[in-house]
């Protein structure tokens, strides 16, 4: 399963998430875990996410393509293409927007807007968690089961 932040389609350049993301995001704690994984992939890869077909998303998030198609029913849109269709043009939205420059911000702005998305996106995969007991019972090497628990397990960062 292929899980990765593709430089085209990292989205912590723009001033805020598209609302498909967002209600991506919104519904992550009440979806089954085959479809978390699907929303998980959109969010993580939304220019991948556009370019594949049904068969080739369910395969990069370990489902069927009925499942992905169902995903995007769950969520609220028509199908796979409706839901393509919606987040392609609101990322160009997103793209054609006005957004601040390095120049025109502070470094201390700039620096609050690169951690906000960097917990946005721990919190999201936490989000997707179900708990300790259903990770330790996943078939998963050790080494990652430990790391995911010891994530879990430890105290919130809070700022500084």
């Amino acid at each position: 399963m292929v899980l990765s932040v593709t430089a085209r389609s990292h989205a912590s350049v723009h001033p805020s998430p598209p609302p498909c993301l967002l209600k991506l995001r919104g519904a992550l704690p009440s979806i089954p875990p085959q479809h978390a994984r699907i929303a998980h992939f959109i969010m993580l890869n939304p220019a991948d996410f556009l370019e594949l077909d049904a068969r080739e998303i369910g395969y990069q998030c370990g489902t069927s393509e009925a499942t992905v198609v169902r995903f995007c029913q769950r969520i609220g849109y028509r199908g796979l293409s409706e839901m393509k269709r919606i987040l392609a043009r609101e990322l160009a939205a997103n793209l054609m927007s006005p957004r601040p420059s390095a120049r025109t911000e502070g470094h201390e702005v700039l620096l609050e807007h690169v951690f906000s998305d960097c917990a946005e996106a721990v919190r999201d995969t936490l989000s997707g968690l179900t708990g300790l007991s259903s990770i330790r019972s996943q078939r998963q090497s050790p080494a990652v089961s430990g790391s995911i628990c010891s994530v879990l397990e430890a105290p919130p960062i809070s700022p500084s």
